[in-house]
């Protein structure tokens, strides 16, 4: 890959993604700086929602990634059934119907489903969270490709 110093990663880095990306030629530096940026404008406890649900779907570890907010316990536990549970709001359903498709179907996304999305978030909002989803997919990518730390077996995703 162009991207990364022509040197071979050395397997006695840290493990984790800013470790990583610190060896790359061109992305580095910049890497915190733009996740900073996007996470900063996205509401915060639904960011960390789909944080964990991308999570999920990839079958990583979510404690790899930085939390970005405090979610009720209730939220956690039901997030790998999202679609049968009562603990989410209605945008939060949208936000997640999203999610689920971002990781191996992002086509499928529907203008119908990004427009409910704005029309409750605003655009502005949607926007950042639609740009934290695809850091989120970037992270979970990049530790199941280099091999940053071992996916959690005992994940459930519907």
């Amino acid at each position: 890959m162009p991207w990364l110093a022509p040197s071979p990663l050395p397997r006695d880095i840290d493990t984790d993604l800013d470790g990583l990306l610190a060896s790359a030629a061109v992305v580095g530096g910049e890497w915190r700086r733009y996740a900073d940026l996007i996470l900063g404008q996205a509401p915060a406890e639904l960011a960390e929602l789909l944080r964990l649900r991308v999570a999920q779907l990839h079958e990583c570890d979510p404690a790899a990634g930085r939390s970005l907010a405090e979610l009720a316990r209730e939220q956690v536990e039901a997030l790998a059934g999202w679609e049968r549970s009562s603990a989410f709001s209605p945008v939060e359903r949208d936000a997640l119907a999203i999610a689920d498709k971002w990781p191996w179907r992002v086509h499928d996304v529907s203008d119908g489903e990004l427009a409910a999305l704005s029309t409750k978030l605003g655009v502005k909002d949607a926007v950042a969270l639609l740009a934290a989803l695809s850091l989120f997919d970037v992270h979970c990518r990049l530790q199941v490709i280099f091999e940053l730390d071992d996916p959690k077996e005992d994940l459930d995703v519907d």
